[in-house]
């Protein structure tokens, strides 16, 4: 094996590894607050509004990522709705992570006991005040864990937006491998980046939980 042509291609690895770390981290942050309404929706919304939600939530889970990038992007644009292709991949991306967020938070706002809210609305608390500090709160730290996986399955789906020319790090191994001719040192390269990218977010994010959700919760 040899891996001297990375110092040839080096540029173009870091900026698909950049670029979707970008992708999934726009994608993770959009789709964080939609998560958290839609779980709430399920958890104590209004019956009429549950049904097109669950509705949503089991077609993007139940279908294919790539028919859902691949609707976006060729099909909406007869509909007059045209994204380019990083935009289509962060809305796919984006309602994907939602979809699956949506029943992750809903799973923990409902393992919440009822009797804490109506104590919380009955010492003169908000219903927003009593929504975050007593159900939102204890909620994301049960299901953090949970989470923290999502966010590593959509930085792996993340990897299909190439199929759309967005240039990823998956584009950028294609891109290489058709001039070196290296198959297996090339994909092998981009697996161990993306390995070294899942477990990086993913560990950051468990941090992130044990001094921000746990503060929140402590407080």
């Amino acid at each position: 094996m040899h891996f001297d042509w990375i110092l040839e291609y080096w540029d173009i690895l870091l900026f698909g590894a950049v670029r979707t770390m970008s992708l999934t981290l726009l994608a993770l942050v959009v789709a964080a607050p939609l998560s958290v309404l839609l779980g709430w929706g399920l958890a104590s919304g209004p019956r009429w509004g549950r049904w097109p939600i669950t509705a949503y939530v089991e077609v993007f889970r139940n279908t294919p990522y790539m028919i859902h990038l691949f609707f976006i992007f060729f099909a909406l644009p007869r509909f007059g709705i045209g994204l380019d292709p990083f935009g289509a991949a962060i809305a796919s991306l984006c309602l994907l992570v939602a979809a699956f967020g949506t029943k992750i938070i809903e799973s923990g706002l409902r393992a919440t006991p009822r009797g804490q809210t109506e104590a919380a609305l009955s010492l003169g608390l908000t219903g927003a005040q009593a929504f975050c500090h007593v159900q939102l709160v204890p909620a994301l730290s049960r299901v953090w864990p949970a989470l923290c996986s999502l966010a590593t399955m959509a930085l792996l789906d993340s990897a299909v937006v190439s199929l759309i020319a967005v240039e990823d790090l998956t584009w950028a191994t294609t891109f290489i491998e058709t001039r070196n001719f290296r198959s297996f040192e090339t994909f092998f390269l981009s697996s161990l980046l993306f390995l070294l990218m899942s477990f990086g977010l993913r560990r950051s994010l468990l941090i992130v939980g044990q001094r921000v959700v746990a503060r929140g919760l402590s407080a």
